[in-house]
C-alpha cells in the first residue's frame, strides 16, 4: 500500500505521546526460588516505519515492522553464566494475527520488497550461549553457542543490529588477556551447511563454511586504540574449494565516539585509519589478491551545540574481469555496512551490490547537539567505483538527514531522511532506473530494558 510522509509524521507522534508515561525506578517482584547465583531479566521493543532501502525510483512506498526480544542473563556460579535472547521479527499486516479474512499461513515476509520470504528465522534464537570467565584462575574466557561478534568496529564482522533480525554467529571463542599489553581472541564460527539432525547432506561435509579468526586488541599505542585481524573463511557459497585470507590492522583515537557522536558527552580530535588485504584460492584455477584502505580524520569542539565535523575516504579494490586472472574484488565478508556506506543500503554487501567493481566512498560527516538528550547528522557521500563498468566510474551521491531523540532513560526515537543523486555507473549496475533521484525515510521507536 503506498504511503505517504504525512504517515510518517503521525507515526511519530504516537510513538512520542506512548513513550512520555514510563517508569525508570526498579520493580520489586517476588522472590524466586533457584539455585543460579543471579538472573538478570532485559529486553528491547522496536517498531520501524520506514520506505523500501536502495529503491531503484523515487517512490516511497512504506511498511512498518517490528522486533521484540527477552533477556535472560543467569550467572550460575562464580565463573560459569548464560545468555538467552529469543526474538521475534515480523511486518504489520503478514497475515500471522488472524485478524483480517485472508489469514496466511505463510510467515513474516523476508523480502518486502519482492513479497518473497520464508518462515525460517521470524521466530528464533537470536543469542544462547555458555560463559566461562577466568577457567583455572587465569585471565583466560571461553564462550558456547550463539552470539554476537563485533571486531574493527563492524568493519568485517558485525551484528548488522539494524537489520530487525540482525547477525549472530555459532560456534566458539577463546580471548586471553595478556597482562600489560591486551586481549587476545581466538574464535571459529560454522557458517552455513547443518540442519537440525546434523551435516547437510547426512554424511558430506562439502556444504560446511567456516569462518575462523584470530583478533589481537592494544591500547600500547598512547590514547589509541589498535586492533590486528586474521581471519580465514572457507568452502564459500557455490565455491567448495575456496580458502579465503583476510588480515589487516585498525587504528583508533581512544576514547572513541559512536556512529552518532551527540549520544556521547566526549569531545576533541576524531582519526581512524585501517588497511586489509585479502588473498587465497577462490578456485583451483583462481587466486585472490585484493584490499581495502580507509581514513577519517575529524573534531568536535566544547562549543554550543558541540558541533562535530569529519570527512573520510575509503577505497575498496575492484575486478573489470571476474573470471579471468586474479580475482580482485575485495569482500566486505560479514560487515555491517550500513554504518558506512550510506544509510539507504546500495552497498550493504560488497562485492555484489557493485558487481566487483570495487567501491570509493569520499565522504562528510556534520552532527549537531541542540538538544540535552538529542541530535541531527548530516552525512554527504560521493560514490564512484573502483573499476568502470560500461565506461562509467561515477555512481552518485548520497544525502542522510538523521534526527535522534532520547525520551528517557528506556526509549529513543530516531527518524530519517536521504536522497540519492544518481549518476550513470548506477544505471549500467542496474540498481537506480535511468533518470531517477530516489529518496528513502523512516521514523523508529526503539525501547531497551
Amino acid at each position: 500500500m503506498r504511503s505517504t510522509w504525512g504517515t510518517a509524521a503521525l507515526f511519530l507522534f504516537v510513538c512520542l505521546l506512548s513513550s512520555l508515561v514510563y517508569a525508570e525506578e526498579p520493580i520489586e517482584l517476588p522472590p524466586v526460588t533457584t539455585a543460579a547465583k543471579q538472573i538478570t531479566l532485559g529486553g528491547q521493543g522496536r517498531v520501524r516505519y520506514q520506505s523500501f532501502p536502495a529503491p531503484q525510483k523515487n517512490e516511497t512506498d512504506f511498511f512498518t515492522h517490528y522486533r521484540f526480544r527477552l533477556n535472560v542473563d543467569v550467572t550460575v556460579t562464580e565463573g560459569v553464566s548464560f545468555f538467552l535472547q529469543p526474538q521475534k521479527v515480523g511486518v504489520f499486516g503478514n497475515g500471522e494475527t488472524g485478524a483480517g479474512t485472508d489469514v496466511a499461513l505463510s510467515s513474516v515476509q523476508v523480502t518486502p520488497a519482492t513479497g518473497s520470504g520464508t518462515g525460517t528465522g521470524d521466530l528464533t534464537l537470536h543469542q544462547g550461549y555458555l560463559d566461562f570467565k577466568q577457567i583455572g584462575g587465569a585471565p583466560l574466557n571461553l564462550r558456547l553457542g550463539r552470539f554476537e561478534y563485533i571486531i574493527g568496529g563492524h568493519r568485517l564482522i558485525g551484528n548488522f543490529d539494524w537489520s530487525q533480525r540482525a547477525r549472530s554467529f555459532d560456534g566458539a571463542q577463546f580471548s586471553y588477556a595478556v597482562p600489560s599489553a591486551g586481549t587476545l581472541s581466538l574464535f571459529a564460527f560454522r557458517l552455513t551447511g547443518e540442519v537440525e539432525s546434523g551435516p547437510l547432506p547426512a554424511g558430506d561435509k562439502d556444504l560446511d563454511t567456516d569462518l575462523l579468526g584470530v583478533h589481537f586488541n592494544t591500547s600500547l599505542i598512547p590514547m589509541s586504540q589498535t586492533e590486528l585481524t586474521f581471519l580465514n573463511d572457507r568452502k564459500l557459497a557455490g565455491l567448495p574449494d575456496s580458502s579465503r585470507f583476510t588480515a589487516g590492522i585498525k587504528i583508533e583515537q581512544t576514547p572513541n565516539l559512536p556512529p552518532l557522536a551527540f549520544v556521547s558527552p566526549l569531545t576533541g580530535p576524531i582519526w581512524r585509519a585501517e588497511y586489509y588485504k585479502q588473498w587465497g584460492d577462490r578456485t583451483d584455477a583462481q587466486k585472490i589478491d585484493a584490499f581495502m584502505y580507509a581514513l577519517r580524520l575529524g573534531y568536535r569542539f566544547d562549543l554550543p551545540l558541540k558541533p562535530m565535523v569529519m570527512a573520510g575516504w575509503e577505497s575498496l579494490s575492484g575486478d573489470d574481469s571476474l573470471t579471468a586472472g586474479d580475482y580482485k574484488a575485495f569482500d566486505t565478508l560479514y560487515a555491517t555496512n550500513h554504518i558506512y556506506y550510506g544509510y539507504m543500503d546500495y552497498f550493504v554487501n560488497v562485492p555484489a551490490d557493485t558487481q566487483g567493481r570495487g567501491l570509493r566512498d569520499a565522504f562528510v560527516r556534520l552532527h549537531l547537539t541542540p538538544l540535552e538528550k538529542g541530535g541531527l547528522a548530516v552525512d554527504v557521500h560521493r560514490f564512484s567505483l573502483d573499476k568502470e563498468i560500461t565506461g562509467e566510474k561515477d555512481l552518485g551521491t548520497e544525502v542522510d538527514l538523521t534526527f535522534l531523540t532520547q525520551v528517557n532513560k528506556f526509549t529513543s526515537i530516531l527518524v530519517g531522511y536521504s536522497k540519492f543523486l544518481s549518476e550513470k555507473g548506477m544505471e549500467s549496475l542496474g540498481r537506480i532506473s535511468p533518470g531517477e533521484d530516489p529518496v528513502w525515510g523512516y521514523a523508529m521507536v526503539n525501547v531497551v530494558f
